[in-house]
């Protein structure tokens, strides 16, 4: 199964999908008038305009709600395949709250179960269209915005202070290396999770190795893989810190000794 998405981390796409969804919907009811859709909303007493607002309001509130959910407990998911079950039920539950209100607005003229059936028949393919043209752009987004894709990145070996092979990954994988007393901690990310492995070496018998993978020494305890550094960013203190493009990962501390071996790599 595909590892997940990193853009489906950021909060800036989920915006995306809160905003577009309505203008999506108000575009293709203005140009089509599907049926299913005007006949759900000429059932109702309030005039269409309003019945169409409000549907617009619920389905909106469902994609907050559960696009809130997925970047609070985001690291649950670690699959494209996970994130495609998330959001089929995010369609079910827009049908669900949807169905809920016109079989209100209808005094119960209309059972549930078929203001349910009926919500789902008319909205549900149309916000899945829209769901399916953002996610083909993001994940062409991505892919484009990171052609070095992990599986075709050269794999780095890593030995032990006895020269022992004790861990293989791929170089892109690797966030950054942070020094742990007589042991290195190597940080990276697997199927979308960071994750990291202890190493029992020192930061100065690493050096060559991390010299000719891409990695770049920015403080005595730390390397970070200069391929996802996404900035570099002074505190009101005068304390440099990098951000990595991952979003979980925490900001890594630069020193004066270091600083200019890592901004001429950026």
């Amino acid at each position: 199964m595909s590892p997940f998405p990193q853009v489906y981390r950021r909060p800036g796409a989920h915006f995306v999908y809160f905003y577009a969804v309505p203008v999506f919907m108000i575009g293709f009811q203005l140009l089509f008038k599907p049926e299913p859709l005007s006949d759900l909303i000429s059932s109702t007493p309030l005039d269409p305009q309003s019945a169409f607002l409000l549907t617009c309001a619920i389905t909106m509130g469902v994609i907050l709600i559960s696009r809130t959910l997925m970047m609070s407990f985001g690291r649950l998911i670690q699959s494209s395949g996970t994130y495609w079950i998330w959001t089929a039920i995010e369609l079910v539950l827009i049908a669900i709250f949807t169905g809920l209100f016109f079989c209100l607005e209808t005094g119960q003229e209309i059972i549930y179960y078929e203001a349910f059936c009926r919500c789902f028949v008319a909205l549900v393919p149309v916000v899945f269209i829209i769901y399916f043209i953002l996610d083909l752009f993001f994940i062409i987004w991505e892919n484009e915005k990171n052609p070095g894709d992990v599986e075709d990145s050269p794999r780095v070996k890593f030995y032990d202070d006895r020269h022992s092979l004790k861990f293989v990954v791929e170089r892109n994988s690797i966030l950054f290396i942070e020094a742990s007393e007589n042991y290195v901690k190597i940080y990276y990310v697997e199927n979308g999770v960071i994750k990291n492995y202890s190493l029992r070496t020192s930061m100065r018998s690493l050096e060559e190795l991390c010299s000719a993978n891409n990695l770049v020494r920015c403080h005595r305890s730390y390397y970070v893989n200069v391929s996802h550094v996404k900035i570099l960013r002074r505190d009101k203190e005068g304390i440099i810190y990098i951000e990595l493009d991952n979003p979980d990962a925490r900001h890594l501390p630069v020193t004066k000794r270091y600083y200019d071996a890592v901004s001429s790599l950026l």
